[in-house]
């Protein structure tokens, strides 16, 4: 069973007696009664209320990988770029943060895109966000987003991601990459900004700098940290 929702999500939607959808799969059925056990753990933890596709259990991984390391990283940067462009035209920080996300409005607008449809949700909007939002959307056709987005997902489907994830270095390289990304301008824009409205702050995580010895390990793919750590400035 893979929930399409993050655990906190699978749990609070139990509780609020609403549904989710995932991805079932079934690899072995020794007993011949793998899909009735299957379907009643999925009706236990409540995803049946939505429903539940079945795949198979390479689809489903894929499909999982390729949303994280396509899609997420696109979309993004595409916001850090709405973000900066703004911040650097003189727009208060407070009020760019609010309008791209920190308001909720947008994702109340990726809601009604699981909704209502992607489309057809336009309707909710006034027919200047509508024209505005059509018209200047074929300005970013030409983008390379699907030459890169199918480079990734043929890593993925040939194995490279995962030969690279097994490799040890890799977990150096990881804990580097969270450090890189701790230290980012975003972070310190957004604790200023939650700051200075008074909102909550969270401290999910503090990533510690690399030790020496580690340093010293990570010296072969220098070049290649160098580069995220350019990314994340």
């Amino acid at each position: 069973i893979a929930p399409r929702m993050i655990g906190v999500g699978v749990r609070e939607n139990f509780l609020k007696n609403e549904g989710f959808f995932s991805f079932i799969a079934i690899e072995q059925d020794a007993s011949g009664q793998a899909q009735d056990i299957l379907l009643a753990l999925s009706k236990g933890i409540g995803t049946l209320k939505k429903g539940a596709i079945m795949l198979t259990f390479k689809q489903e991984a894929e499909l999982d990988l390729f949303n994280e390391q396509a899609f997420g990283p696109a979309f993004g940067r595409v916001l850090l770029s709405s973000i900066y462009t703004l911040i650097d035209a003189g727009y208060p920080p407070e009020a760019v943060l609010i309008e791209m996300y920190m308001s909720n409005e947008m994702s109340y607008t990726y809601k009604k895109f699981a909704d209502i449809g992607l489309v057809k949700q336009v309707e909710f909007h006034s027919q200047t966000s509508q024209y505005g939002a059509m018209s200047r959307g074929i300005r970013f056709r030409k983008l390379p987003l699907k030459s890169k987005m199918s480079e990734i997902l043929k890593e993925i489907q040939d194995g490279e991601f995962t030969k690279e994830w097994e490799k040890s270095i890799t977990k150096l390289k990881f804990k580097m990459i969270k450090y890189f990304a701790t230290k980012t301008k975003i972070n310190k824009l957004e604790k200023q900004v939650r700051k200075s409205l008074k909102l909550k702050e969270y401290d999910i995580y503090e990533e510690e700098a690399p030790t020496e010895e580690e340093f010293a390990k990570l010296k072969r793919i220098s070049d290649e940290l160098q580069l995220f750590e350019q990314y994340y400035e």
